[in-house]
């Protein structure tokens, strides 16, 4: 007798939890401002906020059909610095980099070279206009003032799916 009350008491719970009413669709409301303003409101007020960071990352690459892994520890200190540690294997450092807002310094252990200039070497290197805060911005997945100053501009595309 005590097996079917349990028996009888967990298809009661199941059951009503197997019950609920469907949730309401949310109606679609007009925007007051546009696309693009919508979408850097998000943008700004979604990010990440920090003042010192430390970071690993996993790097596969693939260039002229060679491919290589490597991971990379990264340290940022706000409007600072920015340190990158390579390693491709066992934890052995292959190359150091460190971005300041005024220079960019590489130090190649595998070649035993040491690199310095200023951080016009990063606007050639990426081939684009490329600052600190930008380079920071990026890497941490913020939005960078280049937005808001009109520099680039979203638009909308029409017939996506």
């Amino acid at each position: 007798m005590k097996r079917y009350i349990f028996y009888l008491t967990l298809i009661c719970i199941i059951s009503l939890n197997a019950c609920r009413t469907p949730k309401k669709a949310l109606i679609h409301q007009e925007r007051k401002d546009s696309l693009s303003e919508h979408v850097l409101n998000n943008l700004s007020s979604h990010n990440f906020i920090f003042d010192k960071l430390s970071a690993k990352m996993e790097v596969s690459t693939n260039i002229d059909g060679k491919k290589q892994s490597f991971t990379a520890n990264i340290r940022m200190k706000k409007d600072s610095i920015i340190w990158i540690s390579i390693s491709p294997f066992l934890g052995i450092e292959i190359m150091r980099i460190v971005i300041t807002q005024d220079s960019v310094k590489v130090l190649n252990r595998l070649e035993n070279t040491y690199f310095l200039s200023d951080n016009n070497y990063l606007k050639s290197l990426l081939k684009a206009d490329v600052d600190f805060n930008m380079l920071q911005a990026v890497l941490i997945g913020n939005d960078f003032s280049h937005f808001e100053s009109g520099a680039f501009e979203i638009k909308k595309k029409e017939n996506l799916f």
